[in-house]
Order: structure tokens, then C-alpha cells, then sequence
């Protein structure tokens, strides 16, 4: 079975980043990516620059992939009908639209119910097969909060009014001869509050539900961990997945600190280990990753603090070196006095020590707090630190 992956870093990495990229940086965000054959990515978004500036120019960078007259899936998010129509002007032909299963989050970042948003979906479908002129249409449509919410629990009802969406999407697509390859149904967890039990009674919903799974994709928000998600996913014949380089990504407006889109090149190793297809030149996205992360991640710092007394330490991220006489407390007890041991700079491809590292990290706490926070980075020779191995990892570091 090949695999498609929808590479999400165009825009829901970059939207989740702080720092605003230049449409020169986009441009060659883009390029590096296709360089790689990946032949689907979403590639902005119409949401309002006020909200989210990470977006603008989203419709410069379309007009510059349609100069290129390429055979890839490039996709824009709509947010409303006013874009939507300015998007069919741009000649655009591949949406991803937005509908909420939960009420909460439909009424707080869509301003409908769930029910509303699903409606105004169906309208956007019926009025984007009536007014695009390019007839080579590809829709998704994201079923945010697909598995719950933080206040949203999935529970019977929740699986209810997610199967009366499913069904109705499946009617659309038989009224109007919609294909598995120009149209997806794709089950979001916006959240990160998925659970295999969760997803088994999802998929075994969608599985019931005749030549419905051809049509779903999984988008997934995790914290690095997700074989088994994607190994149910596989069992049930799912081919579908969102992914992101450099494992970033998550909806800005959910109120939660998010978990992570899946890694792309994680992903990819994963499903080849188990003999899938996915046509996308994974050693090529490697090196194209290391040079995408030299602009992402210039000059970020790291400085490591140890607290002697609890055997307790921390790592606080800035964009300067941390000042070393600055008073910090110890995360246990705020009358201790904290020891800096170290400090690294992080240019997104390679690791400098500023300043030597005199304790032993991969045994105090702070040595897992390092590895949580470095599990993609490089060393000089631009290959990926192990961090399953933590003696290898430190002395690469800090040899």
C-alpha cells in the first residue's frame, strides 16, 4: 500500500512559530520541499494577517508555485467565503476547509456551533464545484476535534454527532462523484488528547461505514510518540497522514500548550521499516531539513541550571546567552541558589559550547530535560544526535 503524506510545515509549522519569514525565506522553504517529491502540501492560509502574521503573503507564494506550472497538490485554508472566492480568482483548485465537531472550539476560533460550521463547509464544497473554472478540484475537509477536546470528552454522544458528519460528508461525495483521490476527510486532533482506544473506536466507526476509510486522513498532534497511532491507522487501511518537518505545528488558538504535528522524516523511516511506500527522497528531505532549520533556528541558546542541593536541574531557552548573574530559584525550593552549569548555542543545524559544562547532565534530571528539548537537532557533521543513547549523546556535545 503506498502512503500519502500531506506535509503541513508551510503552514501549520510556520503558524505556530513566533518569528514572521520573509516570502524570499517561504519561497525557499517551498522549493526544498518539492525538491524532495513531496507532492502535497498545504501551503498557507486566508486567515486574517491580524491573527495570524506567520500567513500573509500566503497569496504571493501561490502565484509564485503557479509560475511554476508543477503536477503538486498545493493547498490553501479557507477561512471564509470572501476567500474562497478571491481563491478561485487566483486560480487556485486545492482547499482545505474547516469545520468543528466541538462546540466550544467552533464557537471560539470559528464563531458557529458545530453544527453551523459543518453546514457552511457543505456550502463552500457546493459553491467551489460551481464557480472554479479548473475542474482538477481537491478538497479536505478538516473535522477539527475529531476525538474530543480537554473539555470535550469522546464519549457516545461525541462519536454520534461525529458519525452524522462522516455520513453526510459520504452522501456529498456520492451526489457529486467525488474520487478518494481529489477528496479527504480529514479526522483532526487538535487537542493532542488522543488515546489507541479512542482512535480504534473512531477507525472502527469509519471501517463500518462502507468505502468511507479510502477517504480519511489522520492529522495528529503528538508528543513524538506515535507507532502505535499510526500501526491502528495501517490495520484499519488508512493512507493517509498530515505530517510536519522538524516536528512542529498545532492549532495557535486551541488554548492549549500544543503537542507537536508528527515528524515527517520520523514518519517516513517508520512506514519503510514496515515496507510502505511513500516516493518522497528521504535522504534528500534530511539535508533539506538541516538547511530549512539553519533559517529557523539562527543563534538560539540554551543554558543549562543545575541545583546541587536537590540533584534538581532546568534548561531555559533564550535568544541571547543567558546572563550567569542573574537571580534564578531552584524549581524545588525558591530558597536555594542555583548553579549554571553550561551553555550552548543552537544554530538549527550544529550545537557550539559558549561556555563548558562541568557536571554530568545524562545523570541529573537536566539531562532528560535536554533531551526533551534536542530530540531533532544535528551535530557539526549534519547527522542526527542520537538521544537514545545518552553517553554518545553528551560526548558529541560536549567533547
Amino acid at each position: 500500500m503506498n502512503i500519502q503524506i500531506y506535509e503541513m510545515f508551510m503552514r501549520d509549522g510556520l503558524q505556530s512559530l513566533d518569528k514572521i519569514y520573509s516570502l524570499e525565506n517561504k519561497k525557499f522553504f517551498i522549493d526544498c520541499l518539492i525538491s524532495c517529491n513531496i507532492k502535497n502540501i498545504e501551503f498557507g492560509s486566508t486567515t486574517s494577517p491580524k491573527l495570524l502574521p506567520q500567513m500573509k503573503e500566503s497569496y504571493e507564494l501561490w502565484e509564485y508555485l503557479y509560475q511554476k506550472n508543477l503536477n503538486n497538490n498545493f493547498i490553501m485554508l479557507i477561512t471564509n467565503n470572501n476567500n474562497l472566492k478571491k481563491s478561485i480568482d487566483y486560480n487556485i483548485s486545492s482547499f482545505s476547509l474547516l469545520c468543528s465537531v466541538s462546540d466550544t472550539f467552533g464557537m471560539k476560533n470559528l464563531l458557529k456551533n458545530s453544527l453551523e460550521s459543518f453546514d457552511y463547509v457543505l456550502e463552500q464544497i457546493s459553491y467551489i464545484y460551481n464557480n472554479c473554472l479548473n475542474k482538477n478540484i481537491k478538497i479536505r475537509v478538516y473535522l477539527s476535534c475529531s476525538f474530543g477536546t480537554i473539555d470535550e470528552y469522546f464519549n457516545d454522544s461525541y462519536m454520534d454527532k461525529l458519525q452524522i458528519y462522516l455520513l453526510r460528508l459520504l452522501e456529498e461525495i456520492k451526489n457529486n462523484g467525488h474520487s478518494d483521490m481529489n477528496f479527504d476527510i480529514v479526522l483532526c486532533d487538535t487537542y493532542g488528547v488522543i488515546k489507541d482506544t479512542i482512535l480504534i473506536k473512531v477507525l472502527e466507526l469509519t471501517n463500518s461505514i462502507e468505502n468511507l476509510n479510502k477517504y480519511i486522513s489522520l492529522h495528529l498532534h503528538t508528543n513524538n510518540d506515535f507507532n502505535d497511532l499510526i500501526d491502528i491507522a495501517l490495520y484499519y487501511n488508512i493512507n493517509k497522514f498530515d505530517s510536519s518537518i522538524l516536528n512542529i505545528g498545532g492549532c495557535p488558538f486551541s488554548g492549549k500548550e500544543n503537542f507537536n504535528n508528527i515528524n515527517t522524516i520520523n514518519l517516513i523511516k517508520y512506514l519503510e521499516s514496515k515496507n510502505y511506500k511513500t516516493n518522497i527522497d528521504i535522504d534528500l528531505l534530511e539535508k533539506m531539513e538541516g538547511e530549512i532549520s539553519k533559517i529557523l533556528y539562527k543563534n538560539e541558546y540554551y543554558t543549562f541550571i543545575y541545583c546541587t542541593r536537590h540533584d534538581d536541574g532546568f534548561i531555559i531557552k533564550s535568544n541571547e546567552k543567558y546572563d550567569l548573574s542573574k537571580d534564578i530559584k531552584c524549581s524545588e525550593s525558591e530558597s536555594c541558589s542555583l548553579i549554571i552549569k553550561g551553555i550552548l548555542s543552537y544554530n538549527g543545524y550544529y550545537i557550539n559550547t559558549i561556555q563548558s559544562v562541568e557536571t554530568d547532565f545524562d545523570y541529573y534530571f537536566g539531562g532528560f530535560k535536554f533531551k526533551y528539548f534536542m530530540q531533532n537537532l544535528r551535530d557539526i557533521n549534519g547527522n542526527y544526535l542520537d538521544i537514545n543513547d545518552e553517553n554518545i549523546l553528551f560526548r558529541k556535545l560536549f567533547d
